[in-house]
């Protein structure tokens, strides 16, 4: 093993493992939080972050170790073909997990859409129940397309392109409208909790103060460019083959495509305040200070 390759792997897996850590820790105060808080439980607006945490909980404790194991067997030239058993296992886990977080994403901001430009409406039709159903038919979607990777890889790819692209097209579109709309309700950076009534210094947004939205958004496009681009060039060109470089670079995007379940949590929980305070109760409850 040459240096160059010994001090990749030790950057990948040391990345990969602390994510997992932070993750798994996270995402659990989060779901101890909102299922010991009755405040959160009973609120529509915090139903989809249970989920979502659910999910992201399982990115990061299952889609980590596997790139670990990837970088470990590249490192000692014992990486399987792309086309064996193992390798197409490991793609599928990867991408359904992925696109039952990001299916969970996609939900929670149109809930939080009809909630602030359509409040009638959210109020008479939206329910938990209902949530559930549209989760469940976008998880049976996402199963069903990462089905094409067991009969052809370069079908599995274009899909993967379409169905990300497709999310980020609405997910960019309804957080752009739901920060213009609560903006102009003069929310302020509260762009993620319409029932939080805590007051706001100023309507100016400094970059202490850069609204839920941009950094959700910014989060998912700069997370997820990587295995866009790869996909792309993998399509158009032959720059990109089964080869180390090629192999290298793949284990970065999937490394960067799990870290957004991660800052999902810093973001979108973390940022909250009834979420955050809450979540400082759990942890004390976890560790209490010592006499």
């Amino acid at each position: 093993m040459d240096r160059s390759t010994l001090i990749n792997a030790l950057l990948v897996c040391l990345l990969n493992v602390t994510f997992m850590i932070a993750g798994i820790f996270l995402n659990t105060v989060v779901i101890i939080s909102l299922r010991r808080s009755s405040r959160l439980r009973k609120k529509l607006c915090y139903f989809m972050i249970l989920p979502l945490s659910c999910f992201d909980l399982a990115v990061v404790a299952i889609n980590h170790p596997i790139i670990v194991c990837r970088t470990i067997l590249l490192s000692m030239d014992a990486y399987a073909s792309e086309e064996s058993e193992l390798m197409t296992a490991w793609k599928a886990i990867v991408g359904n997990l992925t696109g039952f977080s990001i299916s969970a994403l996609l939900i929670l901001s149109v809930e939080r859409f009809l909630a602030l430009r359509y409040p009638f409406f959210h109020q008479t039709a939206v329910t938990k129940r209902r949530l559930l159903l549209f989760l469940g038919f976008f998880v049976l979607v996402t199963v069903s397309l990462s089905s094409s990777l067991f009969f052809d890889g370069s079908i599995f790819v274009k899909i993967v392109i379409a169905f990300v692209l497709f999310f980020l097209f609405l997910f960019i579109y309804l957080n752009y409208n739901i920060f213009i709309v609560a903006k102009s309700k003069g929310k302020g950076s509260s762009t993620y909790t319409p029932n939080d009534h805590q007051e706001t210094k100023g309507r100016e947004l400094n970059l202490k103060q850069i609204s839920t939205c941009s950094l959700v958004v910014g989060c998912f496009l700069i997370c997820f460019s990587p295995v866009i681009l790869f996909s792309v060039l993998r399509l158009t060109s032959d720059v990109l083959s089964y080869n180390r470089p090629s192999l290298v670079f793949r284990i970065w995007s999937s490394t960067f495509l799990t870290m957004n379940s991660t800052f999902n949590c810093l973001i979108f929980f973390w940022r909250n305040s009834v979420l955050r305070l809450e979540g400082m109760k759990t942890v004390k409850c976890l560790w209490p200070a010592r006499p």
